[in-house]
């Protein structure tokens, strides 16, 4: 995990988006002054090193506002907006966050105590924040939009749990079971997850930016449009999972089970995605692309890979015996020592492409194939 770390957490971070934030100056000048400003606009304000005990920010916007180590001993939170807020190390004692929006706040280290008013869910998810797992039972929880960066939830049972929207950034999760699980739109950004459960879990419109998987069962997952840019994949299991549209570029994917995996439109580009030695049967595969990819020794046979994009791949040794490529770009790749026995090759594009000791025979069709000298095979 740590390699994996240093490749891609700097690149990772450059393209996390910042909301917009614009509050009133006019706001922030009056709570400062008076410590009362309900229904006042102070989203995106930094409010660190300000005294705020016992202010009065009933139904306050304050989304995305910077609280940590504020102290608001018993402030007036009552319906406040605190989407996404800072509150880690804040004190929080007596103080009224009755129905308070708190979808994406942190709240690690925060001092809750029995004199904190707030909804159950969310001081369940200071605790986890906090403390860890602990002795709570997640199965079936509901808790769409927690922020449980970094959280240790190591051997975590969320069967059935709803957490859409929810954020596991950072979050040590390896061993955890997340069957049946609802966790779309759900960020595993740099989460640790070897080893984890995934089994028909609804991973859609998700992101798994650099996160380690490795050795983690995702048989029949459904990955539609997940970002699974740069994770680490290594001997997971990826059986029947539908991968239609996602983002898998410089994903590690070596000795991954993919057997029925569907990568209809995926997306693999990048020269970290390697799937050496990886096996793809009964893959559905139709327009994908697989540009500048590590292949080598991979097994395409009997699959239907039509206009499929290979440019620029490492293809050494792989096997694409009775693969229909039948408009499949194969220009600049190495495809040294492939076999491509009983391949339809019609219409592909080999141009510049590496064939020391490639192997066709009688049934390879190579009606109107682009040869590497950019010649184009005649028919008989």
């Amino acid at each position: 995990m740590k390699c994996l770390l240093t490749g891609f957490t700097a690149l990772a971070l450059a393209f996390i988006s910042i909301p917009g934030y614009a509050f009133s100056p006019k706001d922030l000048k009056e709570l400062q002054a008076t410590r009362q400003c309900p229904r006042c606009d102070l989203r995106g304000a930094d409010l660190r090193g300000l005294f705020l005990q016992q202010a009065n920010l009933r139904q306050a916007n304050l989304a995305g506002a910077d609280l940590n180590g504020v102290d608001l001993k018993g402030a007036f939170l009552y319906q406040a907006n605190l989407r996404g807020v800072d509150l880690r190390h804040a004190n929080l004692s007596h103080v009224n966050l009755f129905g308070a929006q708190l979808e994406g706040a942190q709240l690690a280290n925060a001092n809750v105590d029995q004199h904190t008013v707030i909804d159950e869910r969310w001081r369940l998810v200071w605790e986890l924040a906090t403390h860890g797992l602990g002795d709570h039972d997640l199965r079936g929880v509901d808790l769409p939009g927690a922020n449980l960066d970094g959280a240790d939830l190591r051997n975590v049972d969320l069967t059935a749990a709803i957490l859409a929207e929810a954020q596991f950034e950072g979050t040590f999760l390896s061993g955890s079971l997340f069957d049946q699980a609802q966790i779309d739109e759900t960020s595993f950004f740099l989460a640790g997850l070897q080893g984890a459960d995934l089994t028909e879990a609804q991973l859609q419109n998700f992101s798994l930016w650099a996160a380690d998987m490795g050795l983690g069962d995702l048989a029949s997952a459904h990955l539609v449009q997940a970002d699974l840019t740069g994770a680490y994949v290594i001997h997971a299991d990826l059986t029947d999972a539908n991968l239609g549209n996602a983002n898998l570029s410089m994903a590690d994917l070596r000795q991954a089970t993919l057997d029925g995996i569907d990568l209809t439109g995926a997306q693999l580009q990048g020269a970290g995605t390697q799937f050496a030695t990886s096996q793809f049967q009964d893959v559905v595969a139709t327009g994908i692309r697989l540009l500048n990819a590590d292949l080598e020794g991979s097994d395409f046979s009997n699959l239907d890979l039509r206009g499929t994009d290979l440019s620029g791949n490492n293809l050494r040794q792989a096997r694409f015996v009775n693969t229909n490529l039948r408009g499949a770009n194969f220009q600049d790749a190495d495809l040294s020592f492939t076999d491509f026995s009983g391949a339809d090759l019609t219409g592909a594009n080999l141009q510049r492409a590496t064939l020391e000791g490639i192997e066709f025979d009688r049934r390879t069709n190579l009606c109107g194939t682009i040869m590497p000298d950019g010649s184009e095979h005649r028919c008989n």
